[in-house]
């Protein structure tokens, strides 16, 4: 993992982008006990990370041809005034 990533961002290319994208998808491939303490624990907004990944891995089943509603959901990432957004936005 940490030879792909120092890969990704010592190039002489767009590499911030391209660190990201390999970030995000050793992430995504590893889960969080994948990745060396070192990078998770001082990581800022951790707690906002984990809850969007989270939500975005147990998916929300709403969809414009569905009946489906979920108020949790529909607050949090379309209305903005869930509890917890509300609270770091200040």
């Amino acid at each position: 993992m940490e030879r792909a990533l120092i890969a990704a961002v010592n190039h002489g290319g767009d590499s911030d982008s391209t660190g990201a994208v390999t970030g995000n998808i050793l992430g995504a491939s590893l889960g969080i006990e994948g990745i060396p303490q070192k990078y998770v624990e001082n990581l800022e907004l951790r707690d906002v990370i984990l809850e969007i990944a989270d939500d975005l891995y147990n998916d929300c089943k709403m969809t414009e041809y569905g009946d489906y509603y979920d108020p949790v959901w529909e607050a949090k990432y379309i209305q903005m005034t869930y509890p917890k957004v509300r609270e770091r936005m200040q």
